[in-house]
């Protein structure tokens, strides 16, 4: 007898009845559907095309109102990596549409070790940048003011999401990225750093320079964020101020490859 084909769209349609109606039992046989998914069925690693085209939407079919709370804080803390980033798009869905959805879950989908579900919580959050900015910068605000200090990956993700804000709420996304200048660990301070970077290219390369030179100046400086944040094309119409930026660095920290890189760039621009 043949595999049972996979299909999303069927089970788009089964999973919207069963949300529809509320009822776990009618839901958890809707999920059963992902059974013909071999790699969901298996907890193997899915392809990121697949979380953001299959999952994403699925999550968003959960955050109906007619399904329980209690029933997706079970997906949330579900074994398989699927069915819980299923649940942090749902949660995440509630909270930008002002329900009741606890902060703590989301914080700690957003620090899971699956990259399935960073990537859909990830996928969602920046979808829902343009749409909700208010809700979403809100939310995000939230995170990083909870008492308990955010993971690295969760402020990973976080700083990937704020520079999607549109350019009327950009500077507030800037401050709050900023929130993160006494992180100290490696791979906040890079994804500080591609943060600035974006916020920089899209028309906010004077406030960046701005707080890159009052880092310098009042400590703490997040030095592995310069060299991040002083990449691409932005930084040629500052050239003299972002080597001056460079040296500063470089005389207090040492210098490092991915430092001079950011130096040879600009200095092999033309005035």
């Amino acid at each position: 007898m043949p595999a049972e084909k996979f299909s999303p769209a069927e089970l788009r349609i089964d999973l919207k009845s069963a949300a529809r109606l509320g009822d776990p039992e009618a839901l958890d046989w809707a999920l059963e559907g992902f059974r013909a998914w071999p790699a969901f069925a298996a907890n193997a690693p899915l392809d990121e095309a697949d979380v953001q085209t299959i999952l994403v939407p699925l999550g968003e079919i959960l955050a109906m109102p007619t399904v329980p709370q209690d029933y997706l804080q079970e997906m949330a803390a579900s074994s398989w990596a699927g069915i819980r980033a299923l649940a942090a798009v749902a949660l995440a869905a509630r909270a930008l549409q002002g329900n009741a959805a606890p902060g703590a879950w989301l914080r700690r989908l957003a620090a899971d070790p699956r990259d399935e579900v960073r990537t859909a919580l990830e996928t969602f959050l920046r979808k829902k940048a343009a749409e909700a900015p208010d809700a979403l910068l809100a939310m995000l605000t939230s995170w990083k003011q909870a008492k308990q200090p955010l993971s690295p990956r969760a402020a990973v993700l976080m700083l990937h999401v704020l520079p999607d804000v549109p350019e009327a709420y950009a500077s507030r996304g800037l401050r709050l990225a900023a929130a993160f200048r006494d992180d100290s660990r490696p791979e906040v301070q890079r994804a500080l750093g591609d943060a600035l970077r974006r916020f920089a290219t899209q028309g906010l390369d004077e406030e960046v320079l701005a707080l890159l030179t009052s880092w310098i100046e009042a400590p703490p400086t997040p030095a592995e964020a310069y060299a991040r944040a002083l990449r691409g094309s932005w930084p040629r119409r500052h050239r003299d101020r972002a080597l001056a930026l460079l040296t500063a660095i470089e005389n207090r920290f040492g210098t490092s490859r991915p430092l001079r890189r950011a130096r040879q760039a600009l200095e092999a621009t033309e005035e």
